[in-house]
């Protein structure tokens, strides 16, 4: 029963992080799309032929592609995951209360130590 059970809950979060990612990333990439494509026309229609002459040959492209890489980068993946990581610290500390709310104070008035050992970590 219990074996049966843990299947299931693990073939949903399965489920669950296969469909976070995959629609983050297909939003990632709309947005991205309709963002590029803006940006040529505002290139094409907006601006005199001189402007373009201001940059060397493909600069201008090159630096509006990695631009939109970024966009795509922090709309994508990343976006699903910072939000399922802030929902899962919520959820943690509303359990944390309801089952045990002393050793969840104890664990909160330390979280600023846990805080800055992360962002060590991610420096290092």
């Amino acid at each position: 029963m219990i074996r049966e059970l843990i299947l299931v809950i693990g073939l949903g979060a399965f489920l669950c992080a296969y469909m976070q990612t995959a629609f983050w990333t297909m939003s990632g990439e709309r947005q991205t799309r309709r963002i590029r494509d803006r940006t040529f026309q505002s290139l094409i229609f907006d601006k005199d032929i001189a402007y373009c002459d201001r940059h060397t040959p493909g600069e201008l492209t090159t630096l509006i592609s990695e631009g939109i890489c970024k966009i795509n980068d922090g709309i994508g993946d990343k976006f699903g995951g910072c939000l399922q990581y802030f929902s899962s610290f919520i959820t943690g500390l509303l359990i944390g209360f309801v089952n045990g709310w002393k050793l969840t104070l104890v664990i909160l008035a330390m979280s600023h130590l846990l805080a800055i050992s992360g962002i060590l970590y991610s420096k290092v």
